[in-house]
């Protein structure tokens, strides 16, 4: 049996090979045997090696090679006895990425302790690292120095748990933010996604708590919108509070509600999706083979996305035209990932792609994207890996 990694490779003869080394499978391992390891979990030490190195790992990176990991990095200080930080990812002998453990046994959420990100902070303004990372091995906090040059913020701006990582199919959207410091990554490119998080994080919390509990300050905004009487006095903006949240909880409501029905929509299988015979299923990794150039797959969820980085790289002046693909009432790409119910950004573009598809939609769908960009279907064909 011919074994298949999980890198993909996009091919172009006037292109050099862009290899994405980051394992999906080892991240759904990981986050799958969370609940069964982490009691055995004493100390700093057994977090290291039961979950921070094999999450190194999963990111594309060779614990082994020293010319990439470093452990135990040494943290100079003028006149100081030396410091050492968990691990530092190297790129030309000069570290771009620090990565501190943290453990305790009777409190994972002991992680915002203040005394952790003192520690992790000095370490990053004493070296020339762009991104930091404070972690117990399960909760990941990407941190970077987006508010001051040189100083790392104080606060990280994304938070990754591996408890929250779902199966492939229902894949949590954060992963794709943490594919961004995969193996080989692009320095400048995952600062600037840092700084659209830093921004996006931010919003969000101030819109669920408005939405939570709505504010003076957001009523009054929301009143004056709408109410068309001669004065705002306090009564009318008490009348407006209790509106406000209602409106408030009914919005989520039917956003859940709404989302529910897309997914389901978008899971309902066809009578071309439904495969009878399970012996046919495919097995193990797939690949998929266009213009005679094989592209591997670890998940049918990761087809869409990988052929659509193709036909990006090769048609960047029109491949907004994308968006122009829908389904009857949701779209399957846009550049709002909140509007799709399994997002997945496509890489070297602004556009989230819908994966909520089974084998046979992601096949459909992929012929369409390539006939987009005038590609006949049977330029595409699948495969599997059978023994």
């Amino acid at each position: 049996m011919q074994k298949y990694i999980s890198s993909f490779f996009i091919y172009d003869t006037k292109l050099p090979l862009v290899v994405i080394n980051m394992d999906l499978d080892k991240i759904y391992d990981l986050a799958m045997h969370i609940p069964e390891r982490i009691c055995r979990i004493k100390n700093e030490d057994a977090a290291k090696l039961v979950f921070v190195q094999p999450f190194i790992c999963a990111l594309g990176y060779d614990i082994f090679d020293p010319d990439e990991i470093m452990p135990e990095y040494p943290i100079f200080e003028s006149g100081k006895k030396n410091e050492y930080a968990d691990y530092a990812i190297l790129r030309d002998g000069k570290p771009i990425i620090l990565i501190e453990c943290k453990w305790n046994e009777k409190d994972i959420a002991d992680l915002n302790n203040m005394d952790y990100h003192i520690q992790l902070n000095k370490y990053y303004n004493l070296s020339s690292a762009k991104f930091g990372i404070l972690t117990n091995g399960i909760v990941y906090k990407f941190f970077s120095d987006l508010d001051e040059k040189h100083k790392m913020d104080k606060m990280p701006f994304l938070e990754f748990d591996l408890r929250n990582v779902k199966d492939p199919i229902m894949n949590d959207s954060k992963i794709s933010e943490i594919r961004i410091f995969s193996k080989p990554m692009d320095i400048d490119e995952a600062y600037k996604r840092a700084q659209d998080l830093k921004y996006i994080n931010e919003i969000r919390n101030l819109l669920e708590n408005e939405f939570k509990k709505p504010s003076d300050d957001f009523v009054r905004f929301i009143a004056e919108q709408v109410y068309k009487g001669p004065k705002l006095h306090k009564g009318i903006v008490d009348k407006f509070t209790k509106y406000t949240r209602m409106t408030c909880n009914q919005f989520i409501q039917d956003k859940m509600n709404s989302t529910w029905k897309a997914a389901q929509e978008l899971a309902q299988p066809s009578s071309t999706d439904i495969n009878s015979d399970p012996e046919t299923e495919p097995k193990g990794p797939k690949y998929f083979i266009f213009n005679g150039e094989m592209v591997e797959v670890k998940f049918w969820k990761d087809m869409i996305p990988k052929v659509c980085s193709i036909m990006a790289t090769r048609h960047k002046d029109r491949f907004e035209d994308i968006l122009n693909l829908r389904g009857k009432k949701n779209p399957y790409f846009s550049k709002n990932e909140n509007d799709l119910t399994s997002p997945e950004l496509i890489k070297g573009t602004d556009i989230y792609a819908e994966t909520w598809f089974g084998k046979n939609g992601m096949l459909r769908q992929s012929k369409k994207v390539i006939s987009l960009f005038d590609y006949p279907e049977d330029a595409i064909s699948f495969g599997e890996d059978k023994e």
